[in-house]
C-alpha cells in the first residue's frame, strides 16, 4: 500500500512541473521566439522591398521598347533623302575653281551652288565627259550658272539624237566609234581637232558650235573624208539635230544685203537665229551664191572655197579620182547631200556616205548628172533679187 502511494504522489508531482512548463511557454515570450514573431510581423517589410525591385525593372524594360522608335526617324531620312535628292550630283571645289557634275538621268534640273570666280565645268557621264572653261562658255552666250544645267543637258541629247538617227538610217554602215564615249573639251588655250582610238574619241574646240561637227567628223573613215562627209556632216548636224548648239547664235544678218544674205531673206529667213529646216534654205542660199560668184574666197572657208581647203579634209588613193572636191564647198556640200537625201533616202545616202557603196550604187546614176540636176534645181528655187 505504501508503495502505491509513493507511486501516486511522484505521478502528482510530474504532471504538475508539466503543466506549470506549458503556462510558461505559452504566457512568456522569450529571447528565442520573438526574432520568428519579428519575421511574422515584417512580412509586410518585404513587400516594400517587392515594390522597390519593380520600379527598377520597369525602367530597365522601357528604354528597350522605346529605341525601335526613337531609331526610325533616324533611319527613314537617311534612306528617303538620297532617293529623292536629284540636286547632289553638282558640286564646287573652291580649290580648283571647278564646279563637278557626276552623271544624272535630269540635267536640266541641276541646281549649281554659289562660287567666286569659277573657272571650269567638269562633267562625268557614262557617255560622254566635258571639260570646260566657264569664260568660254560665257563668250557663247551661256548664262553662268542658270545657263549650264541646259547645255549639259543638249550636249547629252545632241549625242543620243545622232547616234540613234544612224542606227535607224545607216544600216550595215553603221559606223562602231559612234558608241564610243565622248570627251568633249571646250577651252580657249587649245587646238581644235579629234582623236579616235578603241576606247574613246575626245574632241577638243574653242568653239562649242562645232561640238557636232568635229564629233560626227571623227566617224568617217581616215584617209577618205571629202565632200560627201563634210557635207553630211553639216547637214546632221544643224538640218536634223534639234539640240545643236549652232542654233542659238546668229547665223545671218537679215538687214544686210551683202552676199548671200538677199538670197535667203528672198526665200524666207527673216531671224539671223535659224532652226534645223531653215538651215537647209540657208546652205542652198550659199550655193546660189557660189554658183554666181564662184568659189574665190569670197567669204569664210566653209563658204567659199573647195572643201580641199578645210583642215578636216583628207583624200588618199583612188577616193581622189573624180571625187567631186573642187567643185563644193562644205556649206555647198551640205545643199548637195540634203538634195540626195530628199531625191533617194537616208539609207542610200548613209552608204554613200560610210563607203559602202559607190555614188552610182546608191543613187542609181553618176556624180556629174546628179550634180547638174542639183545645180539647176537650186537655180531655178532661189532667184537673185
Amino acid at each position: 500500500m505504501m508503495k502505491n502511494r509513493i507511486r501516486l504522489i511522484v505521478f502528482c508531482l510530474l504532471a504538475a512541473l508539466l503543466l506549470s512548463g506549458c503556462t510558461e511557454g505559452g504566457g512568456t515570450p522569450s529571447g528565442t521566439t520573438e526574432p520568428s514573431k519579428t519575421a511574422e510581423t515584417t512580412v509586410p517589410a518585404t513587400e516594400p522591398a517587392t515594390t522597390a525591385v519593380e520600379p527598377v525593372t520597369e525602367p530597365a524594360t522601357e528604354p528597350f521598347t522605346a529605341e525601335p522608335t526613337t531609331a526610325e526617324p533616324v533611319t527613314e531620312p537617311a534612306t528617303s533623302e538620297p532617293a529623292t535628292e536629284p540636286l547632289s550630283p553638282v558640286t564646287y571645289d573652291p580649290d580648283t575653281r571647278t564646279w563637278y557634275v557626276t552623271g544624272t538621268d535630269d540635267y536640266e534640273s541641276l541646281v549649281f551652288p554659289a562660287a567666286d570666280n569659277p573657272g571650269l565645268l567638269q562633267v562625268d557621264d557614262d557617255d560622254f565627259t566635258i571639260i570646260a572653261g566657264v569664260q568660254l562658255l560665257s563668250r557663247h552666250n551661256i548664262d553662268i550658272p542658270d545657263g549650264l544645267p541646259a547645255f549639259i543637258a543638249r550636249c547629252g541629247q545632241s549625242l543620243s539624237f545622232l547616234r540613234s538617227y544612224l542606227k535607224e538610217n545607216a544600216g550595215d554602215a553603221y559606223p562602231a566609234a559612234a558608241d564610243l564615249p565622248v570627251k568633249w573639251q571646250f577651252k580657249s588655250t587649245i587646238r581644235d581637232g579629234f582623236k579616235k582610238n578603241s576606247e574613246r574619241i575626245a574632241v577638243d574646240t574653242i568653239s562649242i558650235d562645232h561640238r557636232e561637227f568635229y564629233w560626227l567628223t571623227a566617224l568617217m573613215e581616215k584617209g577618205n573624208t571629202g565632200w560627201e562627209q563634210l557635207g553630211y556632216v553639216w547637214y546632221l548636224a544643224t538640218c536634223l539635230d534639234p539640240y545643236c548648239e549652232l542654233q542659238r547664235i546668229p547665223v545671218i544678218d537679215p538687214a544686210s544685203d551683202v552676199l548671200y544674205t538677199p538670197v535667203c531673206v528672198r526665200a524666207g529667213l527673216n531671224s539671223g537665229v535659224l532652226a534645223p529646216s531653215q538651215f537647209r534654205t540657208f546652205y542652198d542660199a550659199v550655193a546660189r551664191y557660189a554658183f554666181e560668184n564662184g568659189l574665190t574666197h569670197w567669204g569664210a572657208v566653209c563658204e567659199s572655197l573647195p572643201v580641199t581647203a578645210e583642215p578636216v579634209y583628207s583624200r588618199v588613193g583612188s577616193n581622189k579620182v573624180n571625187s567631186g572636191d573642187d567643185d563644193l564647198s562644205a556649206f555647198m556640200a551640205a545643199s548637195f547631200v540634203a538634195w540626195l537625201d530628199e531625191q533617194h533616202g537616208p539609207a542610200p545616202l548613209a552608204r554613200f556616205v560610210f563607203g559602202q557603196n559607190t555614188f552610182e550604187e546608191s543613187f542609181g546614176t553618176d556624180y556629174d548628172t546628179a550634180f547638174g540636176a542639183w545645180k539647176e534645181w537650186i537655180i531655178e528655187q532661189y532667184p537673185l533679187p
